[in-house]
C-alpha cells in the first residue's frame, strides 16, 4: 500500500506539468491506483491484525527464500559454486519453503521482532509487544 502512495506521488511529480492529454492520462492512472489502494485497505481491515501480520511475514520470508534459490543458481552459472554444493543449499531452501507453507506460528524461536508495525494508512498493526521489540539469540546477549 505504501508503494501505491509513493508511485502516486512520483507520477504526479513527474508528469503533472506535461501536456493536458498526458495530464489526463496521469489522472486516470492515479485514480485507478487510489481505487485499488482503497480496496486493499478495506480488504486488510476485514481480517484480524495478527492474521495480516502473520501472512505478510510469511510472504516476505517466501520472497527471500526464493531470491536465495535464484542467487544460488546465479553463483553456479558464474562458476562460483559447484553443482553439488548448490544442490545442498537449494534442498535446504526448499525445506524451509515447505515448512513455511504449513506454518501457522506468529512467533518463531530466535526471531528478531521489530517494534509494533503500524501503517497509518491501513491501521494494520503487527500486534507485537513493545517489550519484545528486538530479541537477540542467547549467544549474542
Amino acid at each position: 500500500m505504501a508503494a501505491h502512495k509513493r508511485a502516486q506521488h512520483y507520477v504526479e511529480r513527474e508528469f503533472a506539468s506535461a501536456e493536458n492529454e498526458l495530464s489526463e492520462a496521469v489522472k486516470v492512472v492515479i485514480d485507478e491506483s487510489l481505487r485499488q489502494w482503497m480496496e486493499a485497505k478495506k480488504a486488510l481491515k476485514s481480517h484480524k491484525k495478527a492474521d495480516v501480520a502473520r501472512v505478510t511475514s510469511h510472504k516476505f520470508c517466501a520472497i527471500l527464500l526464493n531470491a536465495g534459490a535464484h542467487y544460488v543458481t546465479k553463483l553456479v552459472d558464474q562458476g562460483l559454486l559447484k553443482d553439488d554444493e548448490a544442490e545442498h543449499w537449494v534442498r535446504e531452501i526448499e525445506e524451509h519453503l515447505e515448512h513455511l507453507l504449513s506454518c501457522e506460528l506468529e512467533n518463531h524461536p530466535g526471531e528478531m521482532h521489530l517494534d509494533v508495525l503500524d501503517d497509518e494508512d491501513t491501521g494494520v498493526e503487527s500486534g507485537r509487544d513493545k517489550d519484545t521489540a528486538f530479541e537477540l539469540p542467547e549467544s549474542t546477549k
